[in-house]
């Protein structure tokens, strides 16, 4: 009881002082307050107010009286409603209201024609109207961690976003317009039920990162082949049984998210993705990699683990810009010699394999950090092994080493 007096007090007396020296941002976020003092209705000239993690259930009428507001982060609270006077607040640019208890977007927001950024992520929501399209200026749009089964054709009206979170809902499909949304460069659409995606989705060209996992796709939508500028591609547990070879078409891509899938190949095709720099197939069923891995020289992280792979080509000895290899839980008995050309590699994964031995040229890893061999078959390490100075951890246990 104390407390929560101590910090009304403490709230009242930042208030005073915000409104005595005109200052334009005040934070409450770390008070426990449960309420707004009424005296919030002094600050006129304030720009950003953070009244985030307090346990509110409701704002005060008096919030409409500050006419500068351009940030209110309400977010992480209890709120399931907005007083009308929201509507008010028309300088306002971002409003933060995730992780409240909202099953309805409040009305008021819907006249906040200068909002740039909304987010209503982790609330109650089951759906958003039609009219969420008269925010012509808004350029970032979270609507994650809801209960949405559908988006209205209005979402595809605004064609100003370049942001747009959608994950974590229970959308089966998209509108058709979707592709009208040429701005956007941000597009998350994971943990859905996605199946498929609309024809007219290729037409999102500006698009730089695309989260599909935890869908149910099978295999690459053809009308992500379009988006050739895309630079990160997340299809983690999709139940993707196959690769289509278009994949090779997204020469700029940087990150390829394909772990916790079926896959026991990979087309020849995206070898072709000269810029990736990330590579995760992680839990596949993959039982060999091509030579054409080579081919990928701007990797920085290659990651394998937990498929069935029994070797690994020589030709992986040319990706010098490795940094992390996680090879580990695979059926791998050697090593080819040209892994001690990644001089560059600094993360080694190869516990749970079936190594019995390791290749002397091992020894040219000169920045290697960490080497992780434990789960193998080996009797003993070559002697190069003592000379990597740089290893910081060196883990053998469960081998038969003497």
């Amino acid at each position: 009881m104390l407390s929560h007096l101590f910090d009304h007090f403490n709230a009242r007396s930042r208030i005073r002082r915000v409104a005595r020296q005109a200052e334009s941002e005040i934070d409450l976020s770390d008070l426990h307050l449960r309420r707004l003092p009424r005296g919030i209705r002094r600050l006129t000239a304030l720009t950003s107010l953070d009244i985030s993690n307090q346990g509110l259930t409701s704002l005060p009428p008096e919030i409409g009286n500050l006419a500068s507001l351009e940030v209110l982060d309400a977010s992480h609270n209890m709120l399931d409603s907005l007083p009308p006077e929201i509507s008010k607040l028309k300088a306002l640019k971002d409003l933060r209201l995730e992780h409240n208890q909202l099953t309805a977007v409040p009305a008021p927001i819907l006249d906040l024609n200068r909002l740039r950024y909304l987010r209503l992520g982790h609330n109650s929501l089951t759906s958003i109207p039609d009219e969420i399209s008269q925010l012509s200026a808004l350029e970032h749009l979270d609507l994650g961690g809801n209960a949405l089964m559908s988006l209205p054709s209005g979402v595809a009206k605004m064609t100003g976003l370049v942001g747009l979170r959608l994950g974590s809902n229970r959308l089966t499909a998209l509108p058709a317009e979707i592709g009208n949304l040429t701005a956007l460069e941000s597009l998350d659409l994971s943990a859905n039920q996605i199946t498929s995606l609309p024809r007219d989705f290729s037409g999102l060209t500006a698009l730089k990162e695309l989260r599909l996992d935890n869908n149910e796709l099978v295999t690459l939508p053809p009308e992500i082949t379009a988006m050739t500028g895309l630079r990160n591609l997340f299809l983690i547990q999709c139940g993707l049984t196959s690769l289509s070879p278009e994949i090779g078409a997204l020469t700029a891509l940087a990150g390829l998210h394909l772990e916790n899938n079926r896959l026991s190949s990979l087309p020849q095709q995206m070898y072709r993705l000269a810029a990736l720099d990330y590579l995760n197939l992680s839990n596949n069923r993959l039982t060999s990699i091509s030579g054409d891995i080579g081919k990928l020289t701007a990797l920085e992280g290659l990651f394998l683990s937990h498929n069935q792979l029994t070797s690994l080509p020589p030709e992986i000895g040319k990706l010098t810009a490795l940094y992390t290899l996680a090879a580990d839980n695979n059926r791998l008995t050697s090593l080819p010699a040209t892994i001690g050309d990644l001089e560059a590699l600094e993360l080694l994964e190869l516990d749970h394999n079936s190594l019995a031995t390791l290749p002397a040229e091992i020894g040219g890893l000169k920045n290697l950090l960490c080497l992780e061999l434990g789960h193998n078959s080996l009797t003993s390490l070559p002697p190069e092994v003592a000379q990597i100075n740089s290893v910081e951890t060196l883990d053998v246990t469960g081998n038969p080493m003497a």
